[in-house]
């Protein structure tokens, strides 16, 4: 009993710092860009070394989204990675291969800076076609406002690849108003 009393009052604990210590405040507004990129997981890839796949040159629409909405640069406090999803581009991929996969925006002003956008640690062995990433709390700003960055895809796979899989992910960050 005691055990069980005292397992509840850790918990809810737990839901009161995590919701109390979000990374956005109830009353701050947002704006949100929506994102899509494709690339193509190779064939032959091995379950010992840790594979990388680069997507160049996507487009931030940073600029084009604020500007839409009548806001500049200055009237944003910080971008943050919001929500990220992968699937097959053609149906029926089996993604629990991974087991676990980071995604990072890589500046293109030359300064070689990087910042984690999205990851999943420990993804279950359940034939899943679609992957929910969590989002990292990187400062995203100064990659988002050059317009335009490239991806770099981090990822451990269980088994081998026995042919290339066409993925997609669909994906999006918060510029956030100050």
């Amino acid at each position: 009993m005691e055990v069980s009393r005292t397992l509840f009052r850790f918990l809810l604990f737990f839901v009161i710092v995590i919701t109390f210590n979000s990374c956005l405040k109830n009353n701050e507004e947002f704006v949100e860009a929506k994102l899509t990129a494709v690339f193509d997981l190779p064939a032959n890839l091995n379950p010992i070394e840790t594979h990388y796949v680069y997507i160049r040159n996507v487009k931030s629409l940073y600029n084009e989204t604020l500007t839409t909405r009548g806001l500049k640069t200055d009237d944003i406090s910080k971008v943050l990675a919001h929500r990220c999803r992968i699937y097959g581009r053609f149906g029926g991929a089996n993604l629990s291969l991974f087991s676990n996969i980071s995604i990072r925006a890589l500046s293109k002003d030359g300064n070689n800076t990087r910042s984690e956008m999205f990851y999943l640690d420990e993804i279950a062995l359940n034939g899943r076609s679609e992957l929910q990433l969590l989002s990292s709390v990187s400062e995203l700003k100064p990659i988002m406002e050059l317009g335009a960055f490239d991806i770099e895809i981090r990822m451990q796979i269980r088994g081998f690849v026995p042919a290339s899989l066409p993925l997609q992910f669909d994906f999006s960050y918060l510029a956030v108003l100050k």
